[in-house]
């Protein structure tokens, strides 16, 4: 079969092409920028890249993948719709890639989901399930973030937005949170997407078998599935299992107690953060138990599964530490300076906050109590950007933002990193951690002030 995949340059779409290759498909592909066939993870005879749209490009195609962020009137789309080809997403092709799989866990929720899966992966991997894998980010390993096997287990990360989760027929589900999300499809409030989440945990004939959720979760998603049959709850101490951070070293190594079904399953030790990890891990060794994966598997895997990139990423210097991490709803914010707070309990606290990290439509009060732990923020100026996750920045809503932040005695700065030395921030007798937050908005700047420190250091 042909497919043809739209925007095959993203990292979700490049999976896709990855996975239908490795399959035995003819593929081709196209996207607005020059794609390096190395970053799709093909060899360069194996799938052809058109650079650009074209109308054209879909000639010959049997079915043309597209993902959610491609426009309904791009050229190729409807050239498919006009040939009579058909027009799938990108979780639908993945369904569809993956259907002859015995087990297939789609691992869905507002955050949360890339590093679940991640860890979901290393597990059943190390413990000899040789899975099938497809994630939003790369593993920082050698299975990158989507690889077809010989195994008859296949994990999926499965976005919500636009509803794209409900084209899969996944055998299991693990369930992390339900926040406000995606708002230009969902809305500003729970209604829309906890309905979603509904109707994918409760999809009809492709009934779930196997269910995990959140009992932590502030969303409510436990009220969604409260009447599924032998749903697992994980997450506080009613739940059926439950991971709580017993101990974390200076140097960054966290320990979790885990209870599963009351009675003490293992002590895990790892460089996984804070207490939104503690959930992730319970949700995990509740799942991959399941599976038959023993404690010891479990403990061992878990400990070697390096954290994602971006994910609580940590850099020492000689006055303290840097830390990149991808957090953008308010909960991961304060999960995030909870966790440095946690780490180290009276360092200098200073959080650069990209202007994905603080979505328009949000009431400003969520993100000043996810930062009220901290002691300086640093604002992107909302000037440069004319998107976010919500819309366009309001004119001035970085200065209003600043405003709200200092009534809580946060020194709030607006500006670019690039005005700043390290030297500005440090304090005689404290240790500085200086995290950048959000979607990379800072990443060229914070990375020139981490290698000013390290070449002072």
């Amino acid at each position: 079969m042909r497919l043809h995949v739209v925007g095959v340059g993203g990292a979700g779409m490049s999976g896709v092409a990855r996975l239908a290759w490795q399959a035995g498909h003819s593929v081709t592909g196209s996207d607005l920028r020059e794609v390096e066939y190395e970053a799709i993870g093909v060899p360069k005879k194996a799938v052809k890249i058109y650079h650009g749209h074209n109308a054209r490009n879909v000639s010959g195609a049997e079915a043309v993948v597209v993902s959610s962020s491609i426009p309904a009137d791009n050229c190729e789309i409807s050239e498919a719709f006009r040939l009579g080809i058909p027009v799938w997403s990108r979780l639908e092709a993945l369904d569809r890639l993956l259907n002859e799989k015995e087990a297939l866990v789609a691992v869905a929720g507002s955050y949360g989901k890339s590093s679940t899966a991640a860890m979901l992966s290393h597990v059943f991997y190390e413990a000899g399930f040789d899975p099938s894998v497809y994630l939003g980010a790369p593993l920082p390993n050698s299975m990158g973030n989507a690889r077809l096997t010989e195994g008859n287990l296949a994990i999926v990360e499965a976005c919500e937005y636009k509803d794209e989760f409900l084209h899969l027929s996944p055998t299991h589900a693990l369930i992390t949170n339900l926040s406000v999300n995606h708002e230009d499809f969902f809305g500003s409030g729970l209604s829309r997407i906890a309905h979603s989440f509904g109707r994918f945990v409760r999809p009809g004939g492709k009934s779930i078998k196997h269910l995990y959720y959140c009992r932590q979760d502030p969303g409510t998603i436990a009220s969604q599935i409260g009447d599924v049959a032998g749903a697992v709850s994980y997450g506080d101490s009613e739940a059926d299992c439950f991971a709580e951070i017993s101990d974390v070293s200076n140097s960054g190594i966290w320990t979790y107690r885990v209870t599963l079904r009351g009675i003490r399953f293992s002590e895990i030790k790892t460089n996984w953060a804070g207490a939104h990890s503690a959930r992730n891990i319970a949700g995990v060794v509740a799942l991959c138990s399941d599976f038959g994966v023993s404690a010891a598997v479990l403990e061992r895997s878990i400990s070697s599964c390096p954290p994602l990139e971006g994910r609580f990423n940590i850099t020492s210097w000689r006055g303290g530490y840097f830390i990149e991490d991808n957090a953008r709803q308010p909960e991961q914010v304060a999960a995030t300076v909870g966790a440095i707070r946690r780490w180290h309990r009276d360092a200098r606290i200073v959080v650069a906050l990209g202007h994905w990290g603080r979505l328009n439509r949000r009431a400003t009060d969520q993100y000043v109590q996810a930062l009220k732990s901290a002691d300086i923020v640093l604002i992107a100026p909302s000037a440069p950007f004319e998107l976010s996750c919500g819309g366009p920045e309001p004119p001035g809503s970085d200065i209003g933002f600043a405003h709200a932040l200092r009534c809580y005695g946060i020194r709030a700065i607006v500006g670019p990193l690039s005005e700043f030395e390290p030297a500005d921030f440090v304090m005689t007798g404290k240790e500085l951690v200086f995290a950048v937050v959000g979607f990379q908005s800072f990443a060229p700047d914070f990375k020139v002030l981490k290698d000013k420190a390290i070449q002072n250091a």
